[in-house]
């Protein structure tokens, strides 16, 4: 199937696209996803930030996996929600990818993740990974609740999670 629409013409590059277009149902209809009427979703941000105490790709893939599963477990939000990732964390940690860790959690393979270098400032936290998670939500920003673990506590004192 070929679709022409303003003088260019799109070949379809998988069966899901041949699907969705010769389909006249409306995608939440093929994939069986209710349609959000009552409630209005938009994108919001959720951020988190955790820390380490050596680079070593244990101690980065232990950390990043408590921050996201602390960030959805209080959120109650699954990966089908997520938008996108971004993550970033400071000089010296180069041990592991914090998005390969997220990538290997269940749901998360299809998230799109980045991975950045935070910027560095003199006294700043070290050993620090932090993360923006873009995410569809119906409730407003001021009900997400953000995450600060460990030494990033000091980071967000207002939002730290107590006893970690």
């Amino acid at each position: 199937m070929t679709i022409a629409n303003n003088n260019s013409i799109y070949q379809p590059k998988s069966e899901l696209d041949s699907i969705l277009l010769s389909s006249p149902q409306q995608p939440s209809k093929i994939f069986k996803m209710p349609l959000q009427t009552s409630q209005q979703w938009r994108v919001r941000g959720l951020r988190g930030a955790t820390t380490v105490d050596h680079n070593t790709p244990e101690l980065i893939t232990v950390a990043v996996d408590q921050l996201l599963t602390t960030l959805e477990d209080i959120n109650s939000f699954s990966p089908n929600e997520i938008v996108s990732v971004i993550f970033s964390v400071t000089q010296g940690l180069d041990a592991s990818f914090p998005a390969a860790t997220a990538r290997r959690r269940p749901g998360w393979e299809y998230v799109p993740l980045l991975d950045v270098q935070q910027s560095p400032v003199v006294g700043s936290l070290s050993h620090c990974i932090r993360v923006l998670i873009h995410l569809n939500t119906c409730l407003p920003q001021q009900a997400l609740r953000h995450v600060y673990l460990r030494k990033a506590a000091r980071l967000r004192p207002d939002l730290a999670m107590i006893n970690q």
